[in-house]
């Protein structure tokens, strides 16, 4: 039979290998090796026939191979169904290139391949599958959020004897990083160990990242001891994530170990694969941790030479510029920005902010305005964090509206023609920088442009800043006019956007108490609606009154009245705000409505300092009587926060020496010099006026002048107290009492004035001048 067909045995077992899937590229060689030179007649057809299923074969596996390379997957999953059809071969590499190819995909349906290619890889190519394929599955179950089944895997690896690798338990890891799942990442990591696979640095790469996410340091720093006691070589990301975790913490200690670590290895030229992110991070903890500003300069001077693959990107320019700009160094800072657009680099919007920032503490307002200029002309948009330093800066160095304007004019150019547009808080502190010096016309102009043409939606930020705008500008009616129009859409619309607060009344409170004389001093006209009777005025009261009362204390007071209305609560600060200006005002009727608001208030425990204004503004409204009311009922009170202090003593004393009390005085005097209270030159000053304004006749001044001789501390001579301060030497006069004050010389101005007023004789005067010369040159 052999010889009838004149096929040798050799070609018979090239056919039975066939049938057996031996690779193509083996049947190939097979044959081409086994074939007679000169076959006979009745061969030929069937090895035609054969050669051509071979080739077919060989085709759909370059076909495979072509379709993954293209990364299509669904024409590779119809060859690979093609080839299991036609009894084809594929090579193990094929298979793995096959698996990656569908691991990586988003339809959960791939799945289900993937489970089918492994389960094929024995039966039909007989040849296992090794880790690396079960891998794939691992990633797959992964992606698609099956952390449970992946977990499953191992122990379907373990049961056909296959051993879970690094790499295995890597893939499973970075999905509970992804899950932000510590407690199962931790467990994983400890079961690494337990089952003897070797951890490398990916592990402790992703464990390092999941830890410093959850503020986990205590951890991190337990397992960098562990990869250090494994000694397993950390990478460039195990550095950038160490530097990470010791910039958020502070860790100086570790830090410069680490800082010394990689520079080491730079300078010997070891092989530390430094990026461009692990050098900010380094950058970053010498400005910021270390706070050296030196250490971070020179790291930037040598970066070149230390690390000459890395080069600087925006955010280590942003990272100096910033450093400098917080240790107080904006010459240096202007100067690295320079050195940036020398480089080639953009800045962006950190970059200009910080720059803009850099300028304003130079007292450049127009360099700053010039700088925000480039920024929006190369169309990056400014933050309201810029917005509000450049508009703050150019009110308050400038103390004019023209810087804020220019601001708001290329704004609105840019709104033009690139279509820049601000949020509701960058043009909020637009207006705030025109509210700070009164500019009410064009804050009134940005407004009606942007909120009310814009469409741009006002917020209770909005509205205040315009408020105080005609405060400041002495436009107290059209001020309270905007006010009654937000209190009356509050009032009506409980759900509005616009809500009255605290800090509006407080910030409006405190404009209206420290604003300028009005031109205008006649009282505003107020209505029975705009003031709502609680027991303590009324409208009828407010338009009866003889143009006494200030027309700012007046609003105030509306102000006030108003929040009882609404159920707000006045803080401290709008008490002593508008008791302080009724002291300047010396507005006895403001002032004792505000006094009997405080005591009508159930909410409110009035403090020293809330006390301390008021006293202070009896004082200078020349009720001296009340102020002493005050101050025994200060005096009496075991509450805390009520206990007197030096500046109500000084108060006190004032109090009585302006108001004709000054035989008081000493009674007071006398009380606190027995309790031993702590008494500092200011009120030694206050009682010595006192004691001087007391009596027309010179026992009074004669008094005052024993006081400071016999009770008071001379000056230390500046020449004295650098030696006290090295030798840790006693003081002059160790005789007197350490807590006695020392006098200042404008306690003798005081003795020296009054002198004069009550005709002391020169000699004494001269004396006094003699004094002071001796004391203070």
């Amino acid at each position: 039979m052999l010889l009838r067909t004149g096929i040798r045995p050799n070609i018979l077992r090239v056919y039975w290998k066939v049938t057996h899937r031996v690779p193509l590229s083996e049947q190939r060689g097979q044959i081409r090796n086994s074939m007679p030179m000169y076959p006979s007649p009745t061969s030929v057809p069937s090895m035609r026939h054969n050669s051509k299923m071979a080739a077919g074969r060989e085709l759909l596996s370059a076909r495979l191979t072509k379709a993954i390379e293209r990364r299509d997957l669904n024409q590779a999953q119809t060859i690979y169904k093609e080839i299991i059809k036609s009894n084809g071969a594929i090579d193990r590499i094929c298979i793995s290139s096959l698996l990656e190819l569908a691991a990586t995909t988003t339809d959960s349906h791939n799945i289900m391949f993937i489970k089918d290619v492994i389960r094929d890889m024995k039966s039909i190519f007989s040849f296992p599958p090794e880790p690396h394929q079960y891998n794939m599955l691992i990633h797959a179950l992964c992606l698609h959020n099956k952390s449970n089944e992946a977990y499953q895997v191992f122990q379907r690896m373990r049961a056909k004897g296959l051993s879970p690798n690094v790499y295995s338990f890597n893939t499973l890891l970075g999905h509970y990083k992804r899950l932000n799942d510590v407690d199962k990442a931790i467990q994983l990591v400890n079961e690494m160990k337990q089952n003897g696979i070797a951890r490398d640095a990916s592990t402790y790469n992703i464990i390092f990242h999941l830890l410093l996410r959850n503020d986990m340091i205590e951890e991190a720093h337990d397992f960098w001891q562990q990869m250090t006691y494994e000694r397993i070589s950390p990478d460039v990301y195990t550095y950038s994530i160490l530097f990470r975790i010791v910039n958020k913490t502070g860790d100086i200690e570790m830090g410069e170990d680490l800082y010394k670590t990689i520079l080491n290895q730079a300078q010997k030229k070891l092989a530390v694969n430094v990026d461009t992110v692990l050098v900010n991070e380094l950058l970053l903890f010498k400005g910021s941790v270390s706070q050296d500003l030196s250490g971070m300069l020179d790291l930037y001077a040598k970066s070149s030479i230390l690390f000459p693959r890395v080069k600087l990107d925006t955010v280590s320019y942003n990272i100096l510029l910033d450093t400098c700009l917080k240790l107080n160094n904006p010459t240096k800072a202007y100067k690295i920005y320079k050195e940036m657009v020398d480089v080639g680099l953009s800045p962006d919007e950190v970059t200009y902010g910080t720059i803009i920032d850099a300028e304003v503490r130079m007292g450049d307002i127009d360099g700053a305005i010039q700088i925000f200029k480039e920024m929006c002309t190369k169309g990056i948009m400014p933050t309201e964090r810029i917005v509000t330093r450049l508009s703050n800066a150019t009110a308050y160095k400038h103390n004019d509206a023209s810087s804020v304007q220019c601001v708001f004019d290329i704004v609105k150019k840019l709104n033009a023609s690139i279509g820049l547009t601000l949020d509701v808080k960058a043009y909020n502190a637009l207006l705030s920088g025109l509210s700070k010096d009164g500019s009410s016309e064009q804050a009134q102009e940005l407004f009606e442009e942007i909120f009310v043409q814009k469409g741009h939606v006002p917020d209770i930020v909005t509205y205040t800043n315009l408020i105080v705008s005609y405060i400041n500008d002495q436009r107290i009616d059209e001020a309270m006019e905007i006010y009654y129009d937000i209190r009356k859409r509050h009032s009506i619309h409980h759900k509005s956007h616009i809500s009255l607060d605290v800090n509006l009344y407080t910030i409006l409170i405190s404009s209206l108490t420290n604003a300028p004389a009005t031109k205008d001093t006649s009282s505003p006209s107020y209505t029975s609606d705009t003031i709502i009777d609680y027991q303590v005025f009324n409208a009828d009261d407010l338009n009866s009154l003889d143009n006494s009362s200030h027309p700012n204390l007046l609003a105030a007071l509306t102000l006030f009245n108003d929040m009882r209305q609404l159920r707000i609560q006045p803080n401290a600060y709008c008490y002593t705000a508008i008791l302080h200006a009724c002291g300047q005002h010396k507005d006895m009727y403001v002032l004792e409505q505000v006094h009997k608001l405080m005591k009508m208030d159930l909410y409110f425990d009035p403090d020293t300092a809330v006390y301390n204004a008021l006293m202070d503004a009896y004082s200078r409204s020349g009720e001296g009587e009340t102020v002493l009311q005050i101050w025994e009922t200060l005096i009496m009170s075991s509450s805390p926060t009520t206990s007197i202090d030096a500046t109500t003593i000084s108060i006190v004393l004032d109090s009585c020496g302006h108001n004709g009390l000054g035989h008081l005085a000493k009674d007071i005097w006398k009380r606190l010099r027995d309790n031993e209270f702590a008494l500092n030159s200011n009120n030694f000053n206050s009682y010595i006026e006192c004691l001087c304004r007391s009596t027309r006749s010179r026992r009074g001044f004669d008094i005052a002048r024993r006081v400071a001789k016999n009770e008071m501390m001379p000056p230390l001579s500046p020449h004295l107290q650098p030696m006290i301060h090295s030798r840790r030497s006693k003081p002059e006069y160790t005789s007197r009492n350490a807590m006695q004050p020392r006098i200042e010389e404008k306690t003798i101005n005081t003795l020296i004035s009054f002198g004069k007023k009550k005709g002391i004789p020169e000699i004494e005067i001269a004396s006094l001048e003699a004094w002071k010369t001796e004391l203070f040159g």
